[in-house]
């Protein structure tokens, strides 16, 4: 069947959330003038909040399309090709966008100094996510694949912690919501007894999000394009599996009459 997938207002993981988020931070971007350097006293008080708006605006996508379509995978054949490419390719992702996003900004030079600084912030976010993937272990597996929910959720918790530590953090956030994208699709991709295979779904999503990754490298102020922009393959990746899911329960119907 069909997941049901309703996002009332006051949904836990939607609704008013996400668009109080959304909401935050358009108020914070104008506030500040579109400057990470605004009101340097308050600097990192201002990225801390830019950090929580935009996890508060996405993160309700990706655990509620998990929890939505991830019951209807199939017993898992390949289960761990699927978390290994959700780690690799997350992290890959990560490191490149957030390196992008720092280059652009021209406030880290163009030598080895970005990329040191850019492998020193991915390399907080993977350490926390990998931990999260360790959950099951200590018995938190209710969900299906749980080790790709303790990868989200360890990723989720990384950033507020990151941007704590390291102001500079917020360059990752947009690369946070890629690898949250890839391990949404990893299962759909890798395992290999998946009855549904969302093909044009994933390349959609996908090609939109190395697309936005180009584009980043041609704006100053970037970080503020990718946070404009950088949440849209998400939804379309969530709306997608929503039309397979209805298009293959229609076929079964025709099939049944």
């Amino acid at each position: 069947g069909v997941p049901e997938l309703e996002w009332p207002l006051l949904h836990p993981l939607s609704g008013f959330y996400t668009w109080l988020g959304m909401l935050g931070l358009i108020f914070i971007h104008v506030w500040t003038d579109f400057s990470l350097d605004y009101a340097p006293s308050i600097q990192s008080e201002v990225r801390f909040l830019i950090t929580i708006g935009s996890l508060a605006a996405v993160s309700g996508v990706v655990f509620h399309s998990a929890q939505c379509f991830e019951p209807y995978l199939g017993q898992g054949v390949g289960r761990s090709r699927a978390l290994y490419f959700a780690l690799f390719a997350g992290t890959a992702f990560l490191y490149l966008q957030t390196y992008t996003l720092m280059y652009a900004s021209g406030d880290f030079g163009s030598g080895i100094g970005v990329h040191v600084a850019a492998l020193w912030i991915v390399f907080g976010f993977a350490l926390i996510g990998l931990i999260g993937t360790l959950l099951p272990v200590a018995g938190f597996d209710a969900k299906p694949r749980p080790e790709l929910w303790g990868w989200r959720g360890g990723l989720f918790l990384a950033a507020p912690l990151m941007v704590i530590i390291n102001k500079e953090a917020i360059y990752a956030i947009p690369g946070l919501w890629s690898a949250w994208l890839i391990s949404l699709v990893a299962p759909w991709v890798m395992e290999k007894d998946t009855m549904l295979m969302p093909k044009g779904v994933i390349k959609w999503a996908l090609g939109l999000q190395i697309l936005t990754l180009s584009v980043m490298l041609f704006d100053e102020n970037a970080i503020y394009l990718a946070l404009l922009i950088g949440w849209i393959p998400l939804h379309i990746f969530r709306k997608g599996m929503v039309r397979t899911f209805k298009k293959q329960q229609r076929l079964q119907k025709s099939a049944e009459e």
